[in-house]
């Protein structure tokens, strides 16, 4: 009896071990525009994350979350290994969302396959391999998703999907938002459909992410900034409104009645967010910078959302801008070049020394990596993919079909959120679209490995 249950133990851990062995691959895998890139990919806010993890310093336009989590993962000795853990949670939160799906435990080869395949066909590698806190919107969907529609309706199991997504809420502004619209659609929905496990988890996702945004106001208050989840969000929405062209026309309404410190720049206004925000020359650098413009900026603000000839526009462009935003699904043609002087280089160069020639040697920072040949790939796959979904469609079990609204529905309101209240670019869905043709592929590989997997693997399939 006792070797009976010491084989049992062993064959356990074995499948244990080889699971984990299969993550471990794959999340090398799945980062490897990282390795062919010569280094992760950076931004120019990376800089500010690093510095939040390494430098202790903690922004008034951004939680602190990711720079943290960078400083722990990379155990303050490489940023390879912060990309590689995040890359691990991005493939054991994929093996469970796949499980989750198909409603049944996968076999390892078959999840192997699958995760081959959507880092082959879609952009998930370009934004696992990011210094950027892009990918955890997309775990944001996968959770979201999974706690919905799993069975498992131990407390456990609920505390767990929580405690989770309140993690993922905070690392991202946009993600406690994004949270709080996709929970009342799915209230609605339960109402509608009479399914009260939907209502009562989409309940506890509002709730958290109504916690998500105390935690943020509280962290700021803490820090003498006030109960607000942004010191700066009246500067990113104002810069919004001026590349939407809502400012100039506030501007020309206003400036004989208000004294405004833009006025005698009010035909001087970038055409794009981030040249109001950043450039030198742009209107909000030359009359004092964030701080100063921060009254101003209320004023402005407060005017337009109530006032419902500004309002009324605000919504035509938010609605355009969403549908533009929506179609912005594949990685950058151009990764930008940050050279030597750039924030993340001297974060690098400060925290990471010597890994500095990495940084500077790397494909991005040298001749300039693109995604556009691979983004043919992904656009072909995509559109291909969902024919053969339609044609199929017959197979999709209801579950399936709710799972496909979910995503579809998320994805709009990521393109809502970014594109009205930030800009339009992207970055901001590419990170949360490519688990649409992902989707696509696990549906697709399941059907052809039920067909053909037990000639080709046996009766273990």
């Amino acid at each position: 009896m006792k070797a009976i249950e010491k084989t049992n133990i062993k064959s356990i851990a074995t499948r244990n071990l080889n699971l984990i062995i299969v993550f471990i691959v794959s999340a090398l895998i799945n980062v490897y525009v990282a390795f062919i890139n010569g280094y992760p990919l950076v931004d120019s806010d990376s800089g500010a994350y690093l510095n939040t993890g390494a430098g202790g310093f903690i922004p008034n336009d951004r939680p602190p979350f990711y720079g943290w989590f960078i400083n722990f993962t990379s155990f303050k000795t490489s940023l390879w290994y912060a990309i590689i853990i995040q890359s691990f949670i991005v493939v054991f939160l994929l093996h469970k969302y796949i499980s989750g799906i198909l409603d049944r435990t996968i076999e390892k080869r078959f999840y192997f396959i699958n995760v081959l395949i959507i880092c082959s066909f879609t952009c998930i590698s370009w934004i696992s391999s990011f210094l950027m806190p892009d990918i955890y919107g997309a775990l944001l969907l996968l959770v979201l998703v999974i706690y919905l529609t799993s069975s498992n309706n131990s407390f456990f199991a609920h505390i767990g999907y929580l405690f989770l997504l309140l993690l993922i809420n905070l690392i991202h502004n946009s993600h406690f938002i994004i949270s709080l619209i996709f929970s009342v659609f799915v209230i609605v929905y339960s109402l509608i459909i009479k399914n009260k496990s939907f209502l009562k988890k989409s309940i506890f996702i509002s709730i958290v992410a109504i916690f998500s945004y105390v935690v943020l106001c509280s962290i700021n208050l803490t820090l003498g900034r006030g109960f607000t989840y942004s010191q700066n969000s009246n500067v990113f929405l104002v810069s919004r409104l001026a590349e939407m062209g809502l400012l100039k026309t506030y501007l020309d309404d206003n400036c004989g009645k208000k004294n405004l410190r833009l006025c005698p720049y009010k035909d001087q206004i970038p055409a794009r967010s981030w040249e109001f925000m950043w450039t030198e020359q742009s209107p909000l650098a030359r009359t004092g910078g964030w701080d100063s413009n921060k009254v101003d900026n209320n004023i402005i603000v407060h005017d337009i959302f109530t006032t419902p000839a500004y309002s009324v526009k605000f919504l035509q462009k938010a609605i355009l801008g969403t549908l533009r935003q929506f179609t912005q699904i594949t990685a950058p043609d151009f990764y930008m070049v940050l050279g030597e002087n750039s924030s993340p280089s001297n974060s690098i160069k400060k925290f990471y020394s010597d890994e500095h020639n990495e940084y500077k040697s790397s494909w991005q920072n040298t001749a300039g990596i693109s995604a556009t040949t691979f983004n043919i790939y992904y656009n072909l796959f995509f559109v291909l993919s969902c024919v053969w979904i339609l044609f199929h469609f017959n197979l999709l079990k209801p579950h399936h079909i709710q799972t496909y609204m979910f995503i579809v529905v998320f994805l709009f309101i990521n393109a809502f959120v970014t594109s009205a209240f930030s800009t339009i670019l992207n970055r901001y869905q590419n990170r949360v679209f490519w688990v649409l043709p992902a989707t696509n592929a696990i549906f697709i590989l399941d059907y052809y490995w039920k067909k053909y997997g037990s000639t080709i693997y046996g009766n273990s399939v």
